[in-house]
């Protein structure tokens, strides 16, 4: 079985990530040692995105995920024993660019970038690997470009890394990584000057040019369609935009082509990222995605102004908003608003921030989440992660206690759902999506499940049909915001009632179906987790067979 599963991940695979993978194995060249090239004529100072929190704590310590990690030899540095998502951000150096109030440790700053040449060595994990030290260059340059000085030590390591970086593009991951790869060596390229310089900048926005032409889909959202790497996607080609302003001196015929990319990518990611937002103003959690690893929409929307980057008008009013090429729609009535997942799981050769959550959708009441997702709050190979990208611990349906797709390691999908027949009806009433998808084919029967989404101005009507033979379980998963209470289990499954200070609802169960009210937990951010309550509706017969759930809510 685990032979199989291995087949049906490796070809969806491209030729190039094999190779990749391959020659990453046995890639040994170290980077050459000669001085960094000049610096380019700047033109202003880099304005930082700066709404986030300070990571620093003191010169020797970094809050990352709710823990303190303090830095004092190479050990810490090798992040042994820790996370490995916060072994990484150990090396990011965020709080340069990123964290509010970043110019009052410029001391630490300081400090702390010679602490790293000292403790970390050229080849050494995981502060060399390629996407740390991508993340790391343009760090260091912006944090260079508000006027902070350079010792010679830190600008000849800042070349060091680049050149590490260009021989080790990673080809064998693509999505993110490889738009993070090509924007660092283009920062390299704009900051410094002279041959070597240019062949960073032009490598960069040859391979950034084909990467968001890929990435970025036709309706504006990032193709591994999560919210919060589209987030960070955005910023990077916001940044673009605003280095392109600092370095006048530029070849800008050269430029141009790749400028109008990102200046006409830019708004419409900032649309597609106000129709995936919630009524609270942050990111809904679909695939990987959670809150404070990327700026919130509304930091980005500033940032976007700031930069010249304009989107139309902001159309959360409409009553539905259709993102065909990502498979998202947005339904909103009055005070709700409903966000559905009728899409792929991502990019087949890249699906590894994907989860088994097709159909599923969070809603939102009066400002409030009321029906989530669970998010995510690690990265670690385990129980947990396993858990987070399965099919119950999202808002959609389960057949034979088996994942919509087949989710495995901490990155991995083998035979994914395929969605299909997607079709939208609406009038002044009401709104209507339908979708299916085949996730369950592979069973015994052939099993296809087909949901109904049907809202008007107080209740939501989910239906959902399950076609094939033969007998089988099914389950169908509610997890309700931390903050709502279920306030009542009437008898026989007809009715639960649930309620916070500010919003109500209930929640109306098929009377075939047998439903309870569990314990459960909702991930919002790398290391945090907090109570809830989810509703689970089961059953077990012949197919086919169709349900019907309402959910209703007052003012």
């Amino acid at each position: 079985m685990n032979f199989l599963r291995y087949i049906h991940t490796i070809r969806y695979l491209k030729p190039i990530q094999i190779y990749g993978r391959i020659r990453n194995l046995f890639y040994r060249a170290m980077p050459g040692r000669d001085p960094a090239p000049m610096l380019r004529q700047t033109s202003g100072i880099w304005k930082n995105l700066s709404n986030r929190p300070a990571v620093m704590v003191n010169p020797r310590c970094l809050s990352l995920f709710n823990r303190d990690y303090k830095i004092s030899d190479a050990d810490d540095w090798s992040g042994r024993n820790i996370p490995r998502l916060a072994a990484y951000h150990l090396h990011y150096f965020d709080d340069f660019a990123a964290a509010a109030d970043a110019a009052e440790r410029k001391d630490w700053h300081k400090d702390l970038i010679a602490h790293w040449i000292d403790h970390n060595p050229p080849g050494s994990k995981p502060g060399w690997e390629p996407y740390p030290t991508s993340l790391r260059i343009v760090n260091w340059i912006k944090w260079l470009l508000q006027e902070n000085d350079a010792a010679p030590e830190m600008l000849d390591s800042l070349a060091l890394q680049i050149r590490s970086l260009r021989k080790r593009i990673e080809y064998h991951l693509l999505g993110n990584h490889l738009i993070a790869n090509a924007k660092a060596l283009v920062f390299a390229g704009a900051f410094f000057q002279g041959k070597e310089a240019d062949e960073w900048l032009y490598a960069g926005l040859k391979l950034l040019g084909h990467e968001i032409n890929e990435q970025i889909l036709a309706d504006g959202g990032h193709y591994e369609r999560s919210p919060m790497y589209h987030s960070i996607v955005l910023e990077d080609v916001l940044d673009l935009i605003q280095l392109e302003r600092m370095f006048p001196d530029l070849d800008r015929d050269d430029l141009c082509d790749a400028i109008e990319q990102w200046k006409d990518a830019a708004p419409r990611m900032i649309e597609w990222l106000n129709a995936m937002r919630h009524l609270d103003g942050d990111i809904s959690f679909f695939n990987d995605a959670c809150f404070k690893q990327a700026p919130p929409p509304d930091g980005l929307i500033e940032y976007a102004r700031r930069v010249g980057c304009i989107a139309s008008d902001d159309q959360s009013g409409k009553q539905i908003i259709s993102l065909p090429n990502s498979g998202y729609y947005r339904l909103q009535k009055k005070e709700a608003v409903l966000l559905i997942d009728a899409g792929e799981v991502g990019p087949d050769y890249q699906p590894g921030h994907g989860h088994a959550d097709t159909l599923s959708f969070e809603l939102s009441l009066h400002g409030k989440r009321f029906l989530v997702n669970s998010g995510v709050s690690t990265y670690e190979d385990n129980a947990l992660r396993n858990y987070q990208r399965s099919t119950p611990a999202h808002n959609t349906a389960m057949v034979q206690k088996e994942n919509s797709s087949e989710i495995w390691s901490a990155f991995r999908v083998a035979r994914r759902a395929r969605v299909f027949d997607v079709h939208i009806e609406e009038d002044q009433e009401r709104v209507c999506v339908m979708a299916s998808h085949d996730g369950y084919k592979r069973f015994r029967g052939k099993v296809i499940h087909k949901r109904t989404f049907t809202m008007d101005d107080d209740s939501l009507i989910i239906t959902d049909e399950f076609s094939g033979t033969g007998l089988h379980e099914i389950d169908i998963y509610w997890h309700l915001h931390p903050a709502i209470d279920v306030r009542n289990e009437l008898e026989n499954n007809a009715e639960i009632m649930l309620s916070n200070d500010i919003i109500s609802g209930s929640l109306f169960s098929d009377q075939r179906m047998k439903t309870v009210i569990e314990d459960s937990k909702y991930y919002p951010g790398f290391g945090i987790e907090q109570d809830n309550s989810q509703i689970v509706t089961s059953w077990m017969g012949e197919l086919p067979v169709s349900f019907e759930t309402r959910i209703c809510w007052g003012g």
